[in-house]
């Protein structure tokens, strides 16, 4: 499981001109394998949550990997994900 998260993690970027990090989910032992292989990035959001910004890539069906870091950011475009390159948030 680690593994396919870690894949499936990297469909929705995040570009930080000082640090890097992990996008992190937890997700349903309700979801079948197949619902988390097939699901695909839809939307990219960032906005403050206290102190941090949060970054969440939302990929439907109760999935939502999320990075919270120090640093300000903002979504690339308009957020929609029409495909993996679409879906990048830039951090300064």
């Amino acid at each position: 499981m680690k593994y396919r998260l870690a894949v499936f993690a990297l469909f929705c970027t995040i570009t930080l001109s000082a640090i890097a990090g992990e996008f992190q989910a937890c997700l349903s032992c309700d979801l079948t394998s197949a619902t988390i292989r097939l699901a695909k990035p839809k939307r990219i959001t960032a906005g403050l949550a206290g102190k941090l910004t949060r970054v969440a890539c939302d990929c439907g069906t109760d999935i939502t990997f999320v990075q919270r870091t120090c640093t300000q950011c903002k979504v690339a475009g308009d957020g929609n994900c029409s495909d993996a390159a679409d879906c990048k948030a830039i951090c300064n």
